[in-house]
């Protein structure tokens, strides 16, 4: 298979499926995907793409559901199935850190904290809204809420 992304229209004719069937693999799919082919305009499929897409519809033929096609790609490793290296994202665990640590209570007491600002700037909103809703010649004698 050729290097240069694929159209819609190639893979159409690769897969011998319809332009609508297309797009459900690619809605249905799109988390094995790359992200050239899971954009809203002017898709193009990679080899990997295609490979991927072959597998599923492989798969959907041989009278699997969409859930269990999508279950079983999950859970065979796509480097085993297309014979390439996926580079597996990489996430940095920091060990942990003792003085960032925050203990269940100082947390809750940080959130009550958080609500009870939260409800007196909810409070000072209702005010404001309350005295912007009056009649303009109201407005001439009261001061706006602070």
């Amino acid at each position: 298979m050729s290097e240069t992304p694929l159209t819609p229209k190639e893979i159409r004719e690769t897969l011998d499926v319809t332009d609508t069937t297309i797009r459900n693999y690619v809605k249905r799919f799109g988390k094995f995907l790359s992200p050239d082919a899971t954009r809203r305009n002017r898709k193009r499929f990679s080899p990997t793409d295609v490979q991927i897409l072959q597998i599923a519809k492989s798969y959907l033929d041989e009278g699997y559901t969409y859930d269990q096609t999508i279950n079983l790609l999950e859970t065979q490793s796509l480097e085993d199935i297309l014979d390439v290296e996926i580079p597996s994202p990489q996430v940095e665990k920091s060990p942990p850190d003792e003085t960032n640590a925050i203990l269940p209570q100082e947390f809750y007491k940080q959130f009550e904290i958080t609500l009870a600002a939260k409800d007196e700037h909810i409070a000072d909103l209702r005010k404001e809204i309350a005295w912007l809703r009056l009649p303009w010649y109201k407005k001439l004698f009261r001061d706006p809420p602070e």
